[in-house]
């Protein structure tokens, strides 16, 4: 997290920690982690400390992304547009612009070495929405 600039660097135990909790959004050290998402992976093993820090860094990233307001039928008509793109390595650079007027935020960060995590979905809710 310190190597990627998602904290401050500090040679303080006490400023480390505060920084950790403020990234994860928690009061205490001992509090549980939770962040509703759907990755791909066996949910009968506890996402790493490693992972969560990567979820979470998506998550902030993508906040700060301003799109348009999302509909079902946006993306669903921007599919002609898309695939005409795959067929042009050098027009790929137009995706994350045509999603995002689709409402739809495209989020690349590179994946934590040992992590074994690359991609996820964030849901809104309706209420976001609107």
């Amino acid at each position: 997290m310190i190597k990627g600039s998602w904290i401050k660097t500090t040679v303080f135990y006490e400023e480390t920690e505060r920084h950790v909790l403020k990234y994860f959004g928690l009061r205490s050290i001992d509090e549980q982690i939770h962040f509703p998402h759907a990755a791909r992976r066996d949910y009968g093993v506890k996402l790493s400390p490693i992972q969560w820090a990567w979820l979470f860094r998506v998550q902030q990233l993508a906040a700060a992304l301003k799109t348009a307001r999302y509909s079902e039928q946006k993306p669903r008509a921007a599919i002609p547009d898309l695939e005409r793109l795959m067929l042009d390595l050098e027009e790929l650079r137009h995706v994350p612009r045509i999603l995002s007027e689709c409402g739809v935020r495209l989020i690349d960060v590179g994946p934590i070495p040992g992590s074994n995590i690359q991609g996820f979905v964030i849901g809104l809710t309706r209420d976001v929405l609107q």
